[in-house]
């Protein structure tokens, strides 16, 4: 959420020809690579745990269907 608060108003200070410095660029860019970084955990966490589930019913799924 802060991070959109901040491209947001990013964007509106490029629209009025008002560049940001470089050090809000990097500011930026370096939150928008930590959060792609935690985007990337999450999913790998979410993989896991569906392969994790996958398995428990692959064991437990009767052998038998009739």
């Amino acid at each position: 959420r802060m991070f959109q608060n901040r491209a947001k108003r990013l964007l509106e200070e490029w629209k009025a020809n008002k560049f940001p410095d470089q050090a809000s660029l990097v500011a930026c860019l370096k939150e928008f690579r930590m959060l792609r970084r935690k985007w990337q955990e999450l999913k790998s966490e979410q993989r896991e745990l569906e392969i994790q589930i996958l398995e428990a019913l692959i064991k437990n799924y009767p052998t038998k269907i009739f």
